[in-house]
Formats: C-alpha cells, structure tokens, sequence
C-alpha cells in the first residue's frame, strides 16, 4: 500500500519563515526550510499536475519529473484535519529538462552509496557488466529476500518515507518499501528506474510499483506483487503488461 494525500488550502500565512527553493542540474530542486516536521508538506505544481511531497527535515530533494517549465513550489503548515495554510511560495523555470531525474536521490527515493545499500549493491553487482543482468539480479534478490509487512501500514504517518536501509536491515516492508529499494539499487548504477504510485490489476487497494529502462524501454516490475509468488515456491513473469497499470504518480 502507499499513501493517497487530501488537502485543502485555507489561505496564505504572513509568518516569515526562513524558505528556500534551488534547483540542481534541471532535474532536481533543493528545499530549505526552518519550519520543518510530520505536519509540513511541500506542494509542487505544473499546469494542471499536483505533487506533494513530506517535509521532515530542514532539507529535502524534491524530483522534477514533469519536463520543462515552470514548477511552483509551496510550503505548507497542517492547521486542521486535512487544511493546510502556505507559508511559503517559490518557482523555478525549467528549461533544460533531462531524463536523469530517475538516478537521483531525491523524496521518495533517497538512496546514498554511504549505507546498508553499498554492500548490498557491491554483492549483487560483482561481475555483472549489462543493465538487464543488474535488474534481474536486483529483482531477484526483492522477490526472494523481502517479506511483506502487514502491520506496518497500521502506525505509519500520512509523511512516511521509506528509508532504504531499513528495508534492507529488517529485511521487510510495505510496496512503498520494496519499490524505493529496488529504485535505489538501480540508480546506483546508474539505472534510471521511477517509482510508481497507482492501481494494479488483482491489488485492491492504492499501489507502489516501479518502471525501469534498459535495452531502450521502460519495464514495469511489481517486486512486492512477484515476491508473495516466489516465497509460495511459485513463480510469475517479470516484466508486466502496461494494461494491468493505471498510473496516477511517478517518482
């Protein structure tokens, strides 16, 4: 299960908060903010399309995935049940746009080589040259080694964001779990992978999947769907039908 936010914007706050908007590489934006917790957001637009993402520390990366333009950036303070008040307003026009957005480490996938995640990905990867090798090692590894929790989804907050060493660490998780791993393993190197939100055919409920491009395509894989086939000793094709998919977010 992943999460579905629901806001209403109330108004504009006259608080001078310390906010701060860079961009990084035409691919990126970097937030700055002294207001900072589980009840803070940052919203992002562009024409018609809304994103939003947790502002749980003084400084997140934010993708920009929607191509160039103009992105409008907004921070945003709880103040009741799903009301949120802007506290802060920003832009950046994009012009140079450019697919490298899915290999950074940017909300929801941070991934650093500095963690769990380097020796994970040095004794997956050994002697494992081409992009669909280090996929399929990848994938394997999730479905084989990752068990789904189903307590989890219980007690986390509306501004979770999967942390890839835990899932590795604990060797469990929710879909937004598994989908942030398998991303991460795959940006590292050098692979651009998204991380997907949206509905699945034989899932009932919100979904976290991911999209990978190797060999000039992109290939939709569902490592939590596949990983209750292969721990039931059974098995299930990888790449799957773009029919079976309703997107509604990418990463």
């Amino acid at each position: 299960m992943a999460f579905v936010f629901l806001f209403g914007i109330v108004g504009t706050s006259n608080a001078a908060e310390s906010f701060g908007v860079t961009t990084i590489d035409n691919n990126q934006l970097m937030i700055n903010s002294v207001a900072y917790g589980n009840n803070m957001r940052v919203m992002v637009e562009k024409g018609t399309e809304k994103y939003f993402y947790s502002m749980n520390n003084t400084q997140e990366f934010i993708p920009l995935q929607l191509g160039d333009g103009v992105y409008t950036v907004k921070l945003l303070k709880n103040i009741e049940g799903n009301k949120y008040q802007v506290l802060g307003k920003s832009e950046a026009n994009i012009s140079q746009w450019n697919e490298n957005v899915y290999l950074t480490s940017s909300q929801p996938v941070y991934w650093s080589e500095q963690t769990a995640m380097e020796g994970l990905a040095a004794s997956l990867f050994a002697e494992t040259d081409s992009d669909y090798q280090k996929m399929l090692k990848a994938y394997k590894y999730m479905v084989n080694n990752i068990k789904y929790d189903y307590e989890k989804i219980n007690y986390l907050s509306d501004s979770y964001i999967p942390s890839i060493d835990e899932t590795i660490t604990s060797g469990q998780g929710i879909c937004y779990d598994y989908s942030a791993l398998f991303a991460g393993l795959l940006r590292s190197q050098g692979i651009p992978t998204k991380l997907v939100k949206g509905y699945a055919a034989g899932v009932d409920v919100y979904h976290a999947w991911n999209e990978v491009y190797v060999n000039g395509s992109w290939i939709i894989i569902d490592t939590t769907f596949d990983a209750a086939y292969y721990q039931n000793d059974m098995t299930v094709k990888m790449a799957k039908s773009q029919l079976e998919y309703q997107k509604v977010r990418e990463y």
